[in-house]
């Protein structure tokens, strides 16, 4: 284990990470590192092993703190990272994505202030160009916790209630939010009432399908989605899925379920935000979704704003960002979906107009020189 004491404490921590880097840095990877080591009290980090996690998470910390500079509002913000650095706790939380979402915007020129909680009911960020206009930021991460663990409960309940020893074909189950109990309640009802080779569904919500038993290894292979899934399912998105089965496919029937993650975990979260007053009046106002945990959300939120724009003229825009933080010193990428509310009172900062669309963009900053 590393020990460190007294004034060499940052520089013993420099030179344990050095001698884990393998490679060259670039200009920004080495101000990523120098801004994690001018972290406070940092140099108290101590691991009880360092590797290749431990390298990375220098350079996820370092990176969002270096774009952001010299910026004396972020001091809290420091300070409850590098506690949770120190307790061995999730770096990831509400203060964390406010630092993300702070970071994009000083990439993009702005000037940023993080406004401190006794400041509220303000808006978690403050950003200006030059003489421009204010824009007042409220940055929010989708709620998975919550109705992820109800979707589980749900999954849990449903493969409990129908046993693969009740039916003599493969029951298989597509959700569009598991957790929903109406839901939940009728593809039960339906599975009870099934014969092998039918099927039903609710578009857009629920399908299940009775599959014959000689088709068990389609059921459990790798081509189950694109086998079974009814039209409306989306690909490429996060899901829970469970399985159970008595015995062997072959012998015995297999209850299949997937859900996605409910959509719930992200709308609430931003309509709880357009719902709050934390902003500027007389400023343009962005609403900035952290779906790092929930990356189907670029694609699944543009149909839902288009439905509450109307009714949410003091929102000027949605942005939607998720992080690729490659582990080790590679890669470290934000992917940034903007959307402007065309029926805004207030429109965004013409520095912004530019990014907005329906285009998700990669903005990408290498660790190391190639």
């Amino acid at each position: 284990m590393l020990t460190m004491t007294g004034a060499a404490n940052t520089n013993s921590l420099r030179q344990v990470i050095q001698r884990n880097i393998n490679t060259p840095l670039s200009r920004v990877g080495q101000r990523a590192f120098e801004a994690f080591l001018a972290l406070p009290n940092v140099e108290a980090w101590n691991p009880e092993k360092f590797r290749v996690f431990e390298v990375s998470t220098v350079f996820d910390v370092g990176l969002p703190f270096a774009l952001l500079g010299d910026n004396d509002t972020v001091a809290v913000h420091k300070k409850d990272i590098v506690n949770r650095l120190l307790d061995n706790d999730e770096i990831a939380c509400s203060r964390w994505s406010e630092i993300l979402a702070g970071a994009l915007f000083s990439n993009w020129n702005g000037g940023v202030s993080f406004l401190r909680e006794r400041d509220r009911p303000t808006s978690d960020i403050e950003v200006r160009w030059g003489d421009g206009p204010i824009l007042s930021v409220e940055v929010t991460r989708a709620d998975t916790q919550r109705t992820n663990k109800a979707v589980e409960v749900a999954i849990g309940h449903f493969a409990g209630a129908i046993q693969a020893g009740d039916f003599n074909w493969h029951l298989i189950c597509f959700f569009a939010d598991a957790s929903n109990s109406d839901d939940m309640n009728a593809v039960f009802e339906a599975a009870m009432n099934m014969k092998a080779g039918e099927s039903t569904q609710v578009d857009g919500r629920w399908a299940i399908r009775a599959v014959p038993m000689n088709r068990g290894a389609d059921v459990v292979g790798g081509n189950t989605v694109e086998l079974f899934a009814p039209v409306w399912w989306p690909a490429h998105q996060p899901v829970y899925f469970s399985t159970s089965s008595q015995q062997s496919p072959a012998d015995c029937p297999v209850v299949y379920i997937r859900s996605l993650y409910p959509e719930t975990s992200y709308k609430n979260a931003v309509m709880r935000k357009a719902d709050s007053g934390q902003r500027r009046k007389d400023s343009p106002y962005l609403i900035a979704l952290d779906a790092s945990q929930l990356p189907g959300a670029h694609d699944r939120i543009k149909d839902d704003l288009d439905g509450y724009f109307p009714n949410w003229n003091h929102v000027s825009a949605v942005m939607v960002f998720d992080t690729v933080f490659l582990t080790g010193i590679r890669q470290k990428s934000w992917r940034v979906s903007l959307y402007r509310n065309p029926d805004a009172t207030m429109l965004l900062p013409n520095e912004l107009l530019d990014l907005t669309g329906n285009n998700r963009q990669a903005i990408d900053f290498e660790m190391a020189s190639k």
